[in-house]
């Protein structure tokens, strides 16, 4: 099988990623058209997705052969698998080919840099990684900050069950039904029993991408795990050369887009299928130069296929 010239290829779009992207994709006429859908399960079978109104057989990807011709790539894999290292030798053969990594799995990881938005120019190679949610996030909400001096961020991300796909959400599911019976919780998710917990997890790998998208200011990074299906959290803390009013944060996130201020308490629920940064109200030091402030996002939007969509059409 050999794609359309110039048609995209989606890798996977019935993952919760893959299914976002292939969404937004199919609204968009220069994206949509031709698209050419491919999975990486071990099962031989095809997958069937919805393209409008209408079932779409999606076969397994066999041989780099399938991609031959494609504009373009996007991964939105949520396992890492035999299938899915076959793109490792094609893209090494196509070097100027536009690639979105959703899957932020270790496969791709070397091979793509972490973006937050698109770029002023475009990456040589073309091949970029969505940054972590809350990575993405928080440049939004510094970079309406920019003219007011920010020098230094500490940040913790806090990430749902859904960071690990299906699989994720329907372990923690089975480990919150287990507990509630008092048996022992059963399947890990992502290696931990989330269930009713909050675990603190190593930060390296996010510290990384965070110094390349946060540059220019001294960064600090804490991540964690916890037992809610859907929606990222990010607690931030933000350095200032000199003092600043709440009235002028407060102008600067109002008049930026994607960023949008919560009068109510922020709460994870509210966050399904917005395409904003949901920010919270701000807490000053004593000397201005210091706020704390929380912000959420739905991760599968924001830092997800929204972001995946908009980096895409930029490397086009």
């Amino acid at each position: 099988m050999s794609p359309a010239p110039g048609s995209i290829a989606l890798i996977d779009p019935l993952t919760l990623l893959g299914h976002e992207v292939l969404q937004r994709m199919q609204g968009l006429p220069q994206l949509g058209a031709g698209l050419l859908l491919l999975h990486t399960r071990l099962e031989e079978e095809h997958e069937i997705a919805e393209i409008g109104d209408s079932p779409r057989l999606v076969p397994p990807l066999m041989e780099e052969g399938d991609l031959e011709g494609c504009a373009a790539v996007v991964v939105a894999s949520d396992t890492p698998s035999e299938r899915l290292s076959r793109l490792l030798p094609f893209l090494d053969r196509n070097p100027d080919l536009p690639v979105v990594d959703l899957s932020r799995l270790e496969l791709l990881w070397e091979k793509t840099v972490p973006l937050a938005a698109p770029a002023p120019r475009r990456p040589a190679p073309p091949a970029v990684r969505v940054a972590h949610p809350c990575l993405v996030a928080t440049h939004h909400i510094v970079q309406a900050l920019r003219d007011l001096g920010p020098t230094a961020i500490t940040l913790t991300a806090l990430e749902p069950a859904s960071i690990h796909g299906k699989a994720g959400v329907q372990g923690l599911a089975r480990q919150a039904a287990a507990r509630l019976r008092g048996e022992p919780p059963g399947d890990l998710v992502g290696g931990e029993t989330l269930a009713f917990s909050l675990v603190a997890l190593p930060a390296d790998e996010l510290m990384e991408e965070a110094s390349l998208i946060l540059q220019g200011l001294q960064v600090t990074v804490g991540r964690g795990a916890g037992g809610w299906f859907h929606g990222h959290a990010v607690l931030l803390g933000i350095s200032f050369t000199e003092p600043v009013e709440e009235s002028d944060l407060l102008e600067r996130w109002m008049a930026a887009e994607p960023i949008a201020m919560e009068e109510n308490r922020l709460r994870l629920d509210a966050v399904t299928d917005r395409e904003a940064v949901l920010v919270g109200t701000p807490c000053l030091s004593a000397d201005g130069r210091t706020v704390a402030v929380t912000a959420m996002v739905d991760g599968l939007v924001v830092g997800g296929a929204l972001t995946a969509v908009e980096l895409l059409m930029s490397l086009l």
